[in-house]
């Protein structure tokens, strides 16, 4: 016999989640906000990162083609932007760690002692 646990349609609000990540250091920055991502939060993003990788080195940004990553600003230094081609998420190292973090997430909260807590409000706040 199989169990079946209905839920609500709703999603909830948006996560918007920005790593940066280097092939040399690891996790560079990370930021997560509630809601959507858009332009000034990702140029507020870009902005800690440059303030993050050493100015004396040659450092490279890679970007998806998401809206708020077109007509981004460069931090200062020697930092260039490159943008991945069109549907390529599989080029992007970031979409791998962040499909990651949501099968985490996705299998956390399949545990039936996670959705007790879930399923209380007052626990969850």
């Amino acid at each position: 016999m199989h169990a079946y646990r209905q839920v609500s349609g709703q999603r909830g609000r948006n996560v918007a989640i920005c790593l940066a990540v280097s092939p040399t250091n690891g996790l560079v920055y990370l930021t997560a906000r509630i809601g959507g991502m858009n332009r000034q939060l990702f140029n507020d993003f870009l902005g800690e990162v440059g303030r993050r990788v050493n100015p004396d080195n040659q450092t490279i940004l890679v970007f998806g083609n998401a809206p708020a990553h077109r007509n981004a600003d460069c931090p200062r230094g020697r930092i260039d932007i490159k943008m991945l081609p069109p549907y390529s998420p599989f080029l992007n190292i970031v979409e791998q760690a962040i499909s990651a973090l949501k099968a985490a997430i996705k299998a956390n909260i399949s545990r039936p002692d996670i959705q007790a807590t879930i399923d209380d409000r007052d626990e969850a706040r």
